[in-house]
C-alpha cells in the first residue's frame, strides 16, 4: 500500500520541451485501491520562481522553503 508523503525517484522524467532528466516525485494523498495517485514534482530551481511560502496559485506551484 502506497502511503501519503512517499519520495520516488523518476530516473528519466521528459519536461514539456522534451529534455529529460532525474526528477523526485513526492505521494500527496493516501490512495485506496480503485483511487488515482496524486503526485507532485520537486525542483531545487530558482530562477524566475516566487519564494513566498505555500501555494502560489498563480505560478501554478507549492513553495516548501528549506
Amino acid at each position: 500500500m502506497k502511503q501519503q508523503g512517499e519520495i520516488y525517484y523518476h530516473p528519466e522524467f521528459e519536461f514539456k520541451n522534451g529534455g529529460k532528466n532525474e526528477k523526485l516525485i513526492i505521494l500527496l494523498n493516501a490512495p485506496s485501491k480503485n483511487e488515482p495517485c496524486l503526485f507532485v514534482k520537486t525542483t531545487s530551481q530558482e530562477k524566475n520562481k516566487p519564494l513566498k511560502p505555500g501555494c502560489n496559485k498563480s505560478e501554478s506551484l507549492f513553495f516548501i522553503p528549506i
